[in-house]
């Protein structure tokens, strides 16, 4: 019996253990422009808010973009050699600064120096010191700004980013076995912002899951091939559908992008892109708006245009993607808004994962999940396969037993023949004598 209770103490951990995973919460700035996560550097941990990108820096906007500076934290000495940023910071409401002179942990390395096209200048230390998240802690490796010019805006602690490119922070943390995997998980949430007594509005979020265990549930869906060589979180496609109609042939683009979640201004975008040929396709057949961005007259998007919108369906060689016409659509301010746009490719991180489908980023495996999207029946292509090659074994081998039945029979023809033609000749050789 005690044996028996221990065996079940010991998989209700298991259980318990595979589904014990740490999340991050973004949130906005007290101005409501930029995602932030808050965590904790240095010894003892100073409380930070960081901007959070996720997204790779697009080629023709590098150079201006405050994200092209990369990854950073700002440093308490700024204060004597940059104090116009240092007074522009208090302003924003940031008034506490890491400071590499206070943590006993910190470890200083190369200097760096840092400028974009706009001249804004940055120049510092890298740093490694203690990351701390809850229960979670490991040495993290950054480049501590001490001196900034030319940077006029400016809401937090400084910027992280997420994307194919850059080491993140949980690559850092898995390679000191800090967490038990790289691997994390993008979902969208929502969370109430009280602008005033009688004014509120609800704000999009994204929660970070990650220290994922491999025994967990998310693990069951497949992981779908990233496209190599690029820079980008994506994967090809194979099949274009609007309401059910085969459209692939008409569309030149095959790579669907999982990257840009957030604008390079910071907030969250909640546009859908689609290739211009579809987008294209789907004006000429469908009611868009007159004004290419909203629906009068649409309480809460429940109107017959919406319903008329399609149905996108989207192969891969792992999941079926649908977005439906109210992952596309949303309703603020009195206003639906149609957030289908032309673009040079497709781009649908905002309508899967604000609609139960979480993405999953295997940068490790160079793969992708999509946890709870419909998947691929493969079973069915395999019996069509295993069909299709036992149907062929049977033509084969009925091939080769009718082809031996008849060398066999040509085989006794043949004989049968001679044994005549030798019985003619003897009696035309016994005539002749």
């Amino acid at each position: 019996m005690l044996r028996f209770l221990t065996f079940i103490l010991v998989l209700i951990l298991q259980k318990k253990q595979a589904f014990c995973i740490e999340t991050i919460t973004t949130h906005y700035d007290s101005n409501q422009l930029q995602v932030q996560v808050n965590l904790n550097v240095g010894s003892p941990p100073v409380p930070l808010a960081l901007d959070v990108y996720f997204g790779t820096v697009q080629q023709q906007s590098q150079s201006q973009s405050q994200l092209s500076l990369g990854q950073y934290i700002f440093d308490q000495s700024i204060q004597q050699t940059s104090p116009d940023f240092y007074e522009l910071l208090s302003s924003a409401g940031i008034e506490v600064l890491y400071d590499t002179t206070k943590s006993s942990t910190s470890q200083l390395g190369n200097s760096f120096q840092r400028q974009n096209n706009q001249g804004t200048y940055i120049q510092g230390v890298y740093v490694n010191d203690i990351l701390s998240f809850k229960s979670i802690q490991g040495k993290y490796n950054f480049a501590c700004v001490q001196q900034v010019q030319n940077m006029y805006s400016a809401f937090s602690d400084g910027q992280i980013i997420f994307n194919r490119i850059y080491q993140n922070l949980f690559d850092q943390l898995y390679q000191q076995n800090a967490i038990k995997t790289s691997d994390y998980i993008l979902r969208g949430s929502q969370y109430i912002v009280h602008q005033s007594d009688d004014v509120s509005f609800l704000q999009n979020s994204i929660e970070i899951s990650f220290d994922l265990d491999k025994n967990s549930s998310y693990y069951d869906f497949p992981s779908n091939p990233m496209i190599n060589n690029i820079d980008t979180f994506e994967i090809m496609n194979y099949g274009i559908y609007l309401d059910g109609q085969d459209v692939t042939d008409k569309v030149k683009t095959r790579k669907l992008s999982f990257d840009q979640i957030n604008s390079q201004r910071g907030y969250i975008d909640v546009s859908t892109y689609i290739p211009k040929d579809l987008f294209n396709i789907i004006s000429m057949k469908y009611n868009l708006p007159p004004n290419g961005q909203s629906y009068s007259n649409c309480k809460q998007c429940q109107c017959q245009e919406v319903a008329n919108l399609p149905e996108i369906a989207l192969i891969t060689e792992q999941y079926k993607i649908t977005i439906q016409p109210n992952q596309y659509m949303s309703y603020r301010d009195g206003e639906c808004n149609f957030n289908l746009i032309s673009s040079d490719s497709f781009n649908i991180a905002f309508p899967l994962m604000f609609n139960n489908i979480n993405i999953m980023y295997q940068k490790s495996s160079n793969s992708i999940k999509l946890i709870n999207a419909e998947l691929i029946n493969h079973l069915n292509l395999n019996s069509i396969i295993a069909t299709f090659s036992i149907f062929s074994a049977i033509n084969f081998i009925s091939l080769i037993y009718f082809s031996s039945v008849w060398l066999l029979k040509f085989k006794l023809y043949k004989s049968e023949n001679l044994h005549k033609i030798e019985a003619a000749n003897v009696f035309e050789i016994n005539k002749n004598k």
